[in-house]
């Protein structure tokens, strides 16, 4: 067999830094999920084991103590809402990423990317944190299960629509990138913001059901939602994310009021 057929050692060990360091493979973005998923699902665990949550007997009045997923103070529940972007969001930007690494010079690619996916990322920060907000003005009369259903059902109420079928097209474009230095870094966080806007109209009103309390099971169904969405930009009214939707709200109900179980909601 020739030389040309079998890879040298030195093209086999560049082939291999090349997967490891090329941000647009986008193994990156899946594992920081995944290691995000894992915190998400001990923390919640360690609620459950300490006896953190709520039930039916909770519903429509304080608690004592936070429901699962409803951090205790303002610090916690800031550091749980990044873990919840970087679960949920970070794997919807592998589109965006990729094409950025190919507009960019191998040099400066990872810089790029990184400014890029932080910008994003620090925006739907201060999307929670208003979000949040908005909600602790209101707590007193909308219980956390009510303020999430009621997001739950816009957000199925969108998903049907034809200008969401064509935002959802779009989703990815990044537009002009400068190839090298520190207009690259500046395009390229410059490109997220812009993309930030599509993102709150295809996911914001998921993400604001998620202001109230970090349940587990309403994350995972909300993430089933989005992600088979981004999968299947051109289906047109789609069932499959309303019915995930609708699934996560009839649990999200159940749970409120079934006093035994563990991520009840108030």
């Amino acid at each position: 067999m020739s030389a040309g057929v079998v890879p040298t050692r030195a093209v086999r060990r560049r082939r291999l830094r090349d997967n490891l360091t090329r941000p647009h493979r986008g193994w990156w973005l899946t594992a920081a999920a995944g290691i995000a998923w894992a915190a998400l699902v001990a923390r919640s665990i360690t609620d459950l084991s300490t006896g953190h949550h709520g039930g039916a007997g909770h519903a429509g009045h304080a608690m004592a103590h936070p429901a699962a997923g409803e951090p205790a103070n303002a610090g916690i529940w800031i550091l749980h809402w990044l873990l919840m972007v970087v679960a949920m969001m970070w794997p919807l930007y592998a589109a965006s990423t990729a094409a950025l690494a190919r507009a960019t010079f191998r040099r400066w690619r990872v810089a790029a990317v990184a400014a890029h996916v932080g910008a994003i990322t620090a925006l739907w920060l201060a999307f929670g944190v208003v979000g949040r907000g908005v909600y602790l003005l209101v707590e007193n009369f909308v219980p956390a299960w009510v303020w999430s259903l009621g997001w739950l059902v816009v957000a199925m109420a969108v998903t049907w629509s034809m200008w969401r079928a064509r935002l959802l097209r779009t989703c990815g474009r990044i537009g002009v990138i400068a190839p090298a230095g520190r207009r690259a870094l500046i395009t390229a966080s410059g490109s997220g913001a812009r993309m930030f806007p599509r993102c709150v109209a295809l996911c914001g009103p998921v993400m604001l059901a998620m202001v109230s309390s970090h349940q587990l099971l309403l994350m995972l169904g909300g993430s089933a939602a989005v992600w088979w969405e981004q999968r299947h930009p051109r289906a047109w009214r789609d069932p499959v994310p309303v019915a995930l939707l609708a699934i996560t709200a009839v649990v999200l109900v159940a749970t409120t009021f079934w006093k035994d179980f563990p991520w009840g909601m108030r």
